[in-house]
């Protein structure tokens, strides 16, 4: 039973390597010693050379390639059947040490050993759990168990630098592997990093701790064949995690990113979620956390950006990056065509109307998908008796509840059994102030009108289901309307326009009119579906059709669709060989090239966290952006009012304060 002894040796060579060496040649067991020169420069080579046991094995490198990379070096070499990875500032009390370990395996040839099994270090948590690992200074095993566990040629993974993390790395991989990790005393004292202290050790240990939850993120993605799907909502001005869904309500493509991850995490996808919540967990089988704590480095398999930029699209280590817009415009003008869509995969449209305007106004370069909204079928299956002469109105206010102000008495002329109920306001935008005033006041003297505002989503489910008609005479070209949608699946007929995305949401389950008709056929329409059941129930029936094809575990499917389609076509074979511009390794597709970078390269290359200096590529965006109007304007985003014919408006509002005003005042007020 032979034992290769491997211990890179960097300088130290008086007060470290000479001893070192010394007593290890004094140690008694059938072993070869193989020291690997890290380029040192202070005579090292030249003693190496003068050693005349015939146990010593002498490998050079012109470079210092750090622990790892020596190691890895020095293992290529070895010829033993056991295998011993060990630092020059090590201390060798017990002659017979090498004997012992040798025993230890041979009973147990699964087990790595060592003298310091750590089980408790925050420096190496990751998913919130402590990672146990046998200390690098000494680590000893089977040959046979460090091949198994040969990556790219490397037992110990060299994209971590000159120093640290290698060794829990390397413990967690052959602990998945089935090999057990157990602490065997020997008496071997680890003098704590003497041979490091040639390098910035504070920086070697940040740059090897952010590679490490890269690896790592990509082992534990391996070992559960998933992918890892993150959603960035940095342009979301209001915090929400899952259960803000069915308990104090979102907006409309805030409730589609919601279900849409948790149906992902139900088919096994690792889905996450960043937006501005305090709430760091996971919800709904989907992990929430804040923005400031998304690590860019860590690997993802796709990163979707939603609704508006933040510069992390820049710095994200993933193999494919999507857009997901569900609006014409969220940020300040040239922003997507500058540092959108160049930097995307697919921009992801939730209409056809949606990507005519697109591809119309933007460079999407022909990089556009469309994939409808979904509807949260389970809560309209089972459908509820029908209140007689009921409609409902579910949109925000300024979409149209004016005109409907108007209509509504002539609607009560033709149908005495018509009443109406209004559900939500602007506090489903994460703001204060709901804003619903003015339109309260329409309806004060209308005792069949019921104007609720925001209500709970239990609530709001109910009214639909109960709802004859969904009144919604629209004034705002929808990209899709999840409103119209859900009212579909709940059996409440839509009456509206067919503006923007209208006409191919709502489809045959509704009467669509056009603007100019927007009153009294507006009027006649909703009347005549309150008073024949005949034609509203074939409406209904059309309806519930549509809108059971948008169940979000439909959607879901088209999503993971696009996304395997994307993954194969970079898959597909190069024409002419490419090769990683870091290292010059050739690779055969791009899908190899885009993985290896992510694992090897993607950490050194990546710019400092959101809230940090900009790095190579990044975007310096303005901290605040001044929007001009035609007319003095006001609005209220999350408890801060601006008011004006010039605003100065932090960055991160100016979606929202965009979005409101162009719906309260029109697109035209924009200066």
């Amino acid at each position: 039973m032979k034992t290769s002894l491997i211990i890179p040796l960097w300088n130290h060579l008086e007060d470290l390597t000479k001893p070192f060496v010394a007593s290890l040649l004094a140690c008694r067991g059938d072993f070869e010693l193989i020291l690997v020169d890290n380029g040192s420069t202070d005579g090292t080579a030249k003693y190496l050379k003068q050693i005349k046991d015939k146990r010593v094995v002498v490998v050079e490198s012109k470079k210092n390639l750090g622990f790892g990379g020596g190691s890895n070096l020095g293992y290529r070499r070895a010829k033993g059947n056991q295998i011993c990875f060990l630092s020059n500032d090590v201390l060798i009390h017990d002659k017979d040490w090498i004997l012992f370990y040798q025993k230890v395996i041979n009973e147990h040839p699964k087990w790595l050993i060592g003298p310091m099994y750590v089980d408790y270090n925050d420096l190496t948590m990751f998913r919130f759990k402590h990672t146990p690992y046998i200390a690098g200074w000494c680590m000893y095993g089977a040959k046979s168990m460090f091949d198994a566990a040969v990556e790219d040629n490397q037992v110990f993974d060299e994209s971590m630098g000159l120093a640290y993390f290698e060794d829990v790395f390397l413990s967690a991989r052959l602990a998945g592997l089935g090999y057990t990790l157990r602490e065997v005393p020997a008496d071997l004292v680890h003098l704590g990093s003497k041979s490091s202290d040639q390098i910035d050790i504070t920086a070697q240990m940040k740059f090897a701790q952010r590679q490490f939850y890269n690896r790592m993120t990509m082992l534990d993605l391996e070992r559960r064949r998933t992918k890892r799907i993150v959603f960035f909502a940095a342009g979301v001005p209001y915090p929400f995690t899952d259960g803000d869904f069915e308990e104090k309500g979102v907006g409309g493509a805030e409730s589609a990113l919601i279900l849409l991850s948790r149906t992902l995490a139900g088919m096994g996808y690792r889905v996450e979620i960043y937006n501005r919540t305090t709430k760091a967990g996971t919800f709904g089988g989907v992990y929430y956390d804040h923005i400031d704590n998304f690590r860019a480095t860590d690997y993802c398999d796709v990163f979707v950006l939603f609704r508006s930029f933040h510069q992390s699209l820049h710095q994200v280590n993933a193999i494919t990056k999507i857009f997901w817009s569900c609006d014409q415009y969220t940020d300040p003008e040239g922003i997507w065509n500058a540092a959108v869509f160049p930097k995307v995969d697919k921009t992801v449209c939730i209409s056809p109307y949606h990507q005519k305007f697109l591809d119309r106004h933007y460079l999407t370069k022909g990089k556009t998908a469309t994939i409808d909204l979904g509807v949260n079928w389970p809560d309209y299956q089972q459908s509820l008796p029908k209140e007689k002469g009921k409609a409902i109105f579910c949109s925000v206010p300024r979409r149209g509840l004016a005109e409907l102000a108007k209509m509504v008495p002539e609607i009560k002329k033709k149908v005495p059994d018509f009443n109406l109920v209004i559900t939500s306001d602007y506090r489903l935008w994460g703001q204060e102030d709901p804003m619903n005033g003015e339109f309260r006041d329409m309806f004060k003297n209308l005792p069949y009108v019921e104007f609720l505002g925001k209500i709970p989503r239990k609530e709001l489910v109910f009214h639909q289901k109960t709802s004859q008609v969904m009144a919604y005479p629209s004034n705002y070209e929808e990209c899709f309307c999840i409103a119209a949608m859900e009212c579909m699946a709940a059996g409440a007929v839509p009456v509206t326009s067919d503006l923007g995305a209208l006409s191919t949401t709502v489809g045959g389950g509704g009467v669509r009119l056009s603007n100019r008709d927007l009153g009294k056929k507006f009027v006649d329409s909703v009347a005549r579906l309150l008073t024949d059941e005949s034609v509203r129930g074939q409406y209904e029936a059309k309806g519930r059709e549509i809108a059971k094809q948008h169940d979000w575990k439909l959607i879901a499917k088209e999503w993971v669709e696009l996304i395997n389609n994307m993954e194969q076509d970079l898959k597909q074979p190069s024409v002419s060989k490419i090769f990683c511009k870091e290292c010059g390794r050739s690779m055969p597709n791009s899908y190899l090239l885009n993985r290896h970078i992510a694992a090897k390269h993607a950490v050194g290359q990546a710019a400092p966290p959101a809230g940090g200096p900009a790095g190579n590529g990044a975007v310096e965006l303005p901290k605040t952006v001044l929007l001009r109007f035609k007319q003095p304007v006001e609005c209220c985003v999350n408890g801060r009012k601006f008011a004006g014919d010039a605003i100065e408006v932090p960055f991160e509002y100016v979606p929202s304060v965009v979005e409101i005003i162009k719906t309260a005042y029109g697109p035209e007020v924009m200066a």
